[in-house]
């Protein structure tokens, strides 16, 4: 199993980024889109994602802060 940036290696539960390992629960991994605006031009970047882990919990927190970001961003 790849080691995960956190240094999980996959003995036992996945620690949850959301909360900076604060929350403990066991966790998934989960892709993103930090940024909604994307590029479409030629040798620019068309489109990025992210991952992380996340419980349950922590993920619906952060989605509903992406979105608020979205709103704000106009994406």
């Amino acid at each position: 199993m790849n080691e995960c940036r956190c240094g999980h290696t996959g003995d036992g539960p996945h620690p949850c980024h959301s909360m900076q390992y604060t929350c403990g629960k066991p966790a998934t991994q989960r892709w993103y889109v930090p940024n909604p605006n994307v590029s479409l031009s030629g040798m620019q970047l068309k489109a990025s994602a992210c991952d992380t882990w996340a419980c349950d919990d922590c993920w619906k927190d952060f989605q509903q802060r992406l979105a608020e970001r979205a709103k704000v961003l106009g994406g």
